[in-house]
Parts: C-alpha cells; sequence; structure tokens
C-alpha cells in the first residue's frame, strides 16, 4: 500500500523525530554511599562508552520493556534488583543522561575522545544513578500505565466491574463508575494535569550544526511516558498493526505487559503462558 513507505518516518512509538544520542555501557558495579545502593557505570583507561541514536528498541517496546522490568524487580531486595537492572541496561540503554545529554551530536570529535569520558563516567561519576530512585521510576510508570489504560477503556465503554474497582482505589476516582460521561472526563483530566508528566520541547542543534525542536527527554522514563500519551492517542479504530502501532495487554497468565499479534490475544508469548493457555482451553473445552 502507499503508506507503507512512511511507516519507517512515523512509526508509532518510535520517536523517529527525536536523534536523542544515548549512551551503552558494558560494565557496571554496585556501590553504596551513606547507605543508599548506587549503580555506577565503568570504562577501561583509554575507552570510550559506545554511542547511539535513540534508545536500541522504539518508544513502545521501551515503555513495555520498562513495566515488566518493574514486575522482575518490585519483590526483590535493592541488592539483587541491582542485578537485574543492570542487565536491562546492559542490554538496552542506560537510563538517565547528564543533565539532558553531555554528548554533542554534531561534535564528532567528543565521540572518540577517551580522556573527557573517562573523567565524565569513572572520575566524576555523572552516570551514577541510585537503585532507589530507578525503582520509584519503574513503580510510577508502572502504576500510572496501569490506572491510564483502564481510564482509557471507561472512556470506550470496554471496562469490567474489576477494573472500574481498581480504579475508585485511587484517589479522585471513588465514585467514577456512577459518574457521568462529563463528570468522568473531569476526573481523568484532574489527574492527568496534576500526576502525568509532561514532555517539554527543546530548541537544540541537530547533528548537522542546524537548529530544530525536539521532545527534552532526561531519562528513559521520559521516552515511556511519551510513548504511553502516543499510545493513548492513536485512534481505536487504526488496524492493530498500522504504522507499527501494536496493541498492548497484560498477560492472563504471569501478568507481564506484551504487545499484541493480535486483537483476541490473551498470553504473552512466553512458553510457559502458552502451556497454560492450552490447558484452560483444554479444560474449558472438556467441560
Amino acid at each position: 500500500m502507499e503508506y507503507e513507505k512512511y511507516t519507517d518516518e512515523y512509526e508509532f512509538g518510535g520517536l523517529n523525530d527525536n536523534k536523542k544520542i544515548t549512551t551503552v555501557f558494558d560494565r557496571y558495579q554496585t556501590t553504596e554511599i551513606g547507605g543508599e545502593l548506587y549503580i555506577e557505570p565503568i570504562i577501561e583507561e583509554g575507552k570510550c562508552p559506545a554511542l547511539q541514536e535513540g534508545y536500541g528498541i522504539n518508544g513502545q517496546r521501551l515503555w513495555v520493556s520498562l513495566q515488566n522490568l518493574y514486575l522482575e524487580t518490585h519483590n526483590l531486595d535493592d541488592t539483587e534488583a541491582a542485578d537485574v537492572i543492570i542487565a536491562w541496561c546492559k542490554e538496552n540503554v542506560h537510563p538517565y543522561y547528564f543533565y539532558g545529554d553531555p554528548y554533542d551530536a554534531f561534535d564528532i570529535s567528543q565521540e572518540k575522545d577517551a580522556e573527557y569520558w573517562g573523567m565524565m563516567i569513572n572520575c566524576l561519576e555523572m552516570f551514577t544513578f541510585s537503585v532507589k530512585r530507578m525503582r520509584s521510576d519503574l513503580q510510577l510508570l508502572y502504576d500510572r500505565t496501569r490506572l491510564m489504560m483502564m481510564l482509557y477503556s471507561s472512556i470506550h465503554m470496554t471496562i469490567s466491574k474489576e477494573q472500574y474497582a481498581e480504579i475508585e482505589e485511587t484517589k479522585g476516582f471513588e465514585k467514577i463508575s456512577t459518574a457521568s460521561p462529563v463528570e468522568r472526563c473531569h476526573m481523568i483530566k484532574n489527574y492527568i494535569d496534576k500526576e502525568m508528566p509532561k514532555t517539554p520541547l527543546a530548541l537544540t542543534l541537530d547533528e548537522n550544526g542546524e537548529f530544530c525542536v525536539a521532545p527534552a527527554f532526561t531519562s528513559v522514563f521520559d521516552v515511556a511516558y511519551y510513548a504511553l500519551s502516543l499510545y493513548l492517542t492513536a485512534s481505536p479504530d487504526y488496524p492493530l498493526h498500522w504504522g507499527a502501532r501494536t496493541g498492548i495487554g497484560y498477560c492472563e497468565s504471569c501478568g507481564k505487559i506484551y504487545i499484541k499479534n493480535g486483537n483476541r490475544q490473551k498470553y504473552c508469548d512466553d512458553p510457559e503462558c502458552k502451556k497454560e493457555r492450552n490447558r484452560r482451553k483444554a479444560k474449558s473445552a472438556y467441560h
């Protein structure tokens, strides 16, 4: 079809309008500062970190991946959680930027300046972050996403009684199940205005030294919230995989968030969850 040649440029959740240079580290270590556990990347003397344009995966998959990282770590202690978080960082991208971004895309010489990177990373520890902060950001993203997905369903009248009951446990939504459509809209807008992070835009220079306006992301969480916003504002009439737009769901077996292969999919692609799906289907057929 004619529109297919444009899907890479306008990929849903791909954030291809943003040319953020991100950092990938091969090695991390944990350290305790003032009784709090921190994660810090390290590089060998004379080495530079790997830089990439973007986040390794598109914005929607990054958003889903961070939520599942929360599910993997929320029952662990800080030391165990740090190991899981480090593995995620090495596989994907460093989660926080130094004051927005220490690297200028138009300055090629900076990319291979080992002395500069060694000072920034090993000496000044500008990329070090606390496990507590990361875990807090993961939980907020997960909780806000789950609530917003249910609110999205309530607007489109596809919500269950159980989901309404879960929403009403959140302050400000105590009577949403009996609210009028206008009252429901006021409740949702008040929550968005007070609780949902905003995505600021910034004037900057691109890799060619030209002026451009881009989302002013300072962490992968900013990217995730932006992807969530794009997901919620996309028309439900779009085909599931139009322009790389994909639906997401919560696996009925393990509870993880997954990107759907079809509208009727209720389980993620984990082999154990597929087995559980087959067991339930067999049990249902037997009855």
